[in-house]
């Protein structure tokens, strides 16, 4: 499994917030923390993973996984120095772990099989994995946190319920913070292996969202499109979360000539997000929809000049502002949307009641990966939009996605 996490950033933010360590019950942090995607992270099940990480790099990082999920992390093999399982199963006197777990039972092995090397290695792991199974995730999660000598530390956590479980569950001398803006602001520098995921994810997003609007024909629903996206994503071993055509859907139900269709898709790759916007119409489209279209493209180009290390959010949203009116646009142009993409839609932190469109103003920083949505929508007359991902470099930024913005003109 790669290495995802940047250790040192972790480092740094961890002394500047005054927290010796990070506990993680989220997915995604979870995920960055440990570098283990497992199939329960593809799930709506809760509290089936976590994970720890020390400030001292002396202490090792922890991840907790069901018993059952043994010989898939064996498979795996994360980058991490302490495994600690738990089960569901009742703790009895006679079956109980020194952790207070039961022991765990799994699926049999025929005495007289021919074990592969690959099946003697599961037999033998999974029985070291679970020597000290404990009560459930929670429970597993106190005994990585105590491992990594953390049992009387200053911690940050990702899920507020941990503030409550934590101690109630016996972890009373430890100091429990909220952190999960401490997550995001580490995640917001990706490390190599996280840019090469991500560049991976935009991508096959975008080559998915390209299928389906080759095929916007009068008549078609946004359901029939969508299905070819989804279908498209699974085909590369990405999944799909969404292909929209702007708030409400289709403003006539279904396709129409002459309306410009705006994409939007987003999509995952192990993870990772890809996130990508593009126009078309279908039959003749009209100067005023070439105009507007010619507008949001000279945007683009001012974001794509404008993005480097040292820059802000609003410097980079301004510049596109002032492009698209000096370009002619006619109508109301919403302010574009900058923001950072990674193990989220939007990675980058917010006060505990932001909506979700609200993004902090941030200096942009080298090794970021950033968007920029740029969506016109008018009811009445159609959508447009242009979107792209962006790698920052040390001295400016490289697309991820094409720099084909051009609108897609079909019969």
């Amino acid at each position: 499994m790669p290495q995802l996490l940047n250790r040192p950033r972790a480092i740094e933010i961890m002394a500047r917030e005054k927290l010796d360590g990070l506990a993680a019950l989220m997915n995604h942090n979870v995920y960055y923390l440990s570098g283990y995607f497992g199939i329960l992270m593809r799930t709506n099940f809760d509290q089936h993973s976590a994970a720890v990480l020390a400030a001292d790099e002396r202490q090792p990082r922890g991840l907790v996984t069901a018993a059952f999920d043994c010989r898939n992390i064996i498979n795996a093999n994360p980058p991490v120095e302490n495994i600690v399982s738990y089960t569901d199963e009742p703790a009895t006197p006679d079956r109980a772990t020194s952790a207070g777990g039961a022991i765990y039972g799994g699926w049999g092995t025929r005495p007289d099989a021919a074990l592969s090397p690959r099946q003697a290695r599961w037999v033998q792991e999974t029985a070291r994995l679970t020597e000290t199974t404990t009560q459930s995730c929670v429970h597993g999660l106190i005994k990585a946190i105590k491992d990594a000598g953390l049992e009387k530390a200053r911690i940050g956590v990702d899920d507020e319920r941990l503030l409550a479980w934590l101690p109630e569950l016996g972890l009373t001398k430890a100091t429990l913070v909220p952190a999960e803006g401490v997550f995001k602001e580490i995640r917001m520098v990706k490390t190599a292996p996280e840019i090469d995921l991500l560049r991976r994810a935009a991508k096959i997003n975008e080559a998915a969202l390209l299928k389906a609007r080759a095929a916007l024909r009068e008549g078609v629903t946004w359901e029939e499109l969508e299905r070819l996206y989804m279908v498209e994503m699974a085909a590369h071993d990405a999944r799909g979360v969404y292909l929209e055509c702007g708030n409400g859907g289709l403003q006539s139900g279904k396709v129409a000539k002459h309306e410009p269709v705006m994409f939007d898709a987003l999509g995952t790759y192990r993870g990772y997000h890809g996130d990508f916007g593009r126009s078309a119409v279908v039959g003749s489209p009209g100067p005023d929809i070439e105009a507007r279209l010619t507008a949001l493209e000279a945007g683009w180009r001012a974001a794509y000049e404008t993005i480097r290390p040292g820059a802000r959010y609003s410097t980079v949203a301004a510049a596109v502002f002032d492009a698209v009116k000096k370009s002619g646009f006619v109508g109301q142009f919403r302010p574009p949307v900058v923001h950072a993409l990674g193990l989220q839609h939007t990675d980058d932190p917010a006060g505990r009641f932001d909506p979700p469109g609200k993004k902090p103003d941030r200096v942009i920083e080298a090794d970021m990966v950033l968007n920029v949505d740029l969506p016109h929508i008018e009811i009445g007359w159609g959508a447009i939009h242009i979107e792209d991902t962006v790698r920052v470099t040390k001295d400016g930024c490289e697309a991820l996605t094409s720099m084909d913005t051009a609108l897609k003109v079909i019969g």
